[in-house]
């Protein structure tokens, strides 16, 4: 299992959180992911990620502030969306969750493959 908390990626080239791999037990835990030339947070292959209580923002890539794909498997729980070019959240992975979220400021809150489950509680959905 590994935790990272507390960290801000700010102005990375590609993603500010970028999980690759066959990774069980990830959690990011109040980050930030500001400005990044990418999403701000991805989990690629079967990277299995929690992340609670962060906030993702401004960052670049036409897919959204998060893009979670392939096999993974996420939640998101107490986060803050906004301002993020695309998407808040893309998701093509197996299966996410959203919970106590709050979004904002984006064109749109979630985009996802036909295939993909996705479960939401208790969020906010602010429109611009």
């Amino acid at each position: 299992y590994l935790t990272v908390k507390n960290i801000t990626a700010l102005h990375a080239a590609n993603d500010g959180f970028n999980i690759h791999g066959n990774r069980l037990g990830i959690r990011l835990e109040n980050v930030k992911a500001f400005s990044n030339g990418d999403e701000g947070i991805s989990a690629h292959e079967t990277v299995q990620m929690d992340v609670v209580n962060s906030e993702i923002a401004w960052n670049g890539s036409s897919a959204g502030g998060v893009a979670d794909v392939n096999d993974s498997i996420t939640t998101y729980t107490g986060c803050e969306l906004h301002h993020n070019l695309g998407a808040a959240f893309s998701f093509a992975g197996i299966s996410h969750r959203v919970t106590h979220c709050i979004i904002h400021h984006q064109a749109k809150d979630i985009e996802l493959r036909e295939d993909t489950k996705v479960e939401q509680s208790d969020n906010e959905w602010r429109k611009p």
